[in-house]
C-alpha cells in the first residue's frame, strides 16, 4: 500500500535517478564538494532514495548529511530531523525543477534558505528536463528563479549550469 502523500511530493519523488548526472559527472555536489573547507557541514538537500552525492562527498572526508521527503526518505540513509539544524554548505541538484506546485516550489527554497548557516552557502541548479508545472519551460525561469533566491539570499550568482548563493553573515534585522 502507498503512503499517503500528496500529489506534488509523488511527482517529485518519481523523478528520481540513479544514472545520468548522478554520481561522478554530476556538477552541484562537485561545485559543493570543492567550495567546502574540511570539517564544514554539508547538507545533500534532495538526495534520493540512495543519497548518492552524500555517500560521494562522504568517502572524499566531507561531513554530508543526506535529506529528501516523500517515498524517497529511506531509514539509515535520510536524516529525519536534517532541517532542524543548518549547515555552512546546502546543495539541491535536480530538485528545484521538479516542484508540480508553486506552494512546494516555495516551500522547498524557503527550507534550503532555512538551512544554510549565516555566511554559509547554497548551490542549486535548474536542469532544462524535466520541469514540472511550477515552471514554464522557458528562458523566463532562470529569471524568476534568479529573482526567487534573491528574496532569500545576500547574494546571488548565475554560473554557467548552476546558481551559488550565499547567505548573509548576520541575520536580516539583528546586529552585533
Amino acid at each position: 500500500m502507498r503512503a499517503a502523500f500528496p500529489p506534488e511530493v509523488l511527482v517529485a519523488n518519481a523523478t528520481a535517478r540513479s544514472g545520468g548526472a548522478v554520481g561522478e559527472f554530476a556538477l552541484v555536489p562537485a561545485f559543493a564538494g570543492r567550495i567546502a573547507l574540511r570539517g564544514q557541514s554539508i547538507l545533500d538537500f534532495g538526495a534520493g532514495p540512495q543519497a548518492i552525492h552524500a555517500a560521494r562527498l562522504r568517502a572524499m572526508g566531507h561531513q554530508v548529511t543526506a535529506h529528501d521527503f516523500g517515498e524517497n526518505l529511506v531509514p539509515g540513509v535520510h536524516d529525519p530531523d536534517a532541517l532542524s539544524r543548518r549547515y555552512d554548505v546546502v546543495f539541491a541538484s535536480n530538485v528545484l525543477n521538479v516542484a508540480d506546485t508553486e506552494a512546494l516550489l516555495q516551500l522547498t527554497l524557503s527550507q534550503i534558505a532555512g538551512a544554510v548557516l549565516p555566511g554559509g552557502a547554497a548551490i542549486l541548479n535548474l536542469p532544462a528536463e524535466p520541469r514540472k508545472r511550477a515552471w514554464t519551460g522557458t528562458r523566463r525561469d532562470d529569471d524568476r528563479l534568479g529573482t526567487l533566491l534573491a528574496s532569500r539570499f545576500g547574494s546571488v550568482r548565475r554560473l554557467p549550469r548552476l546558481w551559488y548563493c550565499r547567505a548573509p553573515r548576520e541575520a536580516k534585522g539583528h546586529s552585533a
